[in-house]
């Protein structure tokens, strides 16, 4: 898929998530919603482009620096807030549900996410048995230095 066509789906995404139309978060206008819309679409095409700062600025009717000033917010919205969060995830999401050609692929990756999951339960129960095991083994060393004494 060309980048042309990779911003095509990621205009469309961003639109359908946020239901934000383009010509909103390319213009001007500084409202919250489309600036989110706009910094939706610029880390995506980060992501999924190849695109350099300058052609993804382009895209947006913007300057260079708009999209670096984009990244550094997406990364602060990322740590801060959960609905930007959410819309982030969802439109990546899409994307590579919209771009993913093979459906063995998709079987796979929820088969890996599936043996990632139960490994990580299996990590929490040998955890609470290794605190268990040195709790044991402190108040095993407390009570020998209290019968030696």
């Amino acid at each position: 898929m060309g980048n042309e066509e990779i911003s095509k789906v990621i205009f469309k995404i961003v639109e359908g998530i946020t239901r934000i139309p383009k010509a909103n978060f390319v213009s001007a206008n500084r409202r919250r919603e489309n600036v989110l819309a706009r910094c939706l679409y610029i880390n995506l095409m980060s992501i999924y482009s190849n695109l350099t700062e300058s052609a993804i600025a382009s895209k947006t009717k913007r300057e260079r620096t708009t999209v670096i000033y984009m990244q550094n917010l997406h990364s602060d919205l990322m740590c801060v807030d959960k609905v930007y969060q959410q819309m982030f995830f969802d439109c990546s999401d899409q994307y590579i549900r919209m771009t993913i050609k093979d459906r063995t692929l998709s079987v796979d990756a929820m088969k890996i996410a599936e043996k990632l999951d139960a490994l990580e339960k299996e990590i929490h129960v040998l955890r609470n048995v290794l605190n268990n095991f040195k709790t044991t083994k402190t108040r095993v060393l407390n009570e020998s230095t209290t019968i030696t004494d």
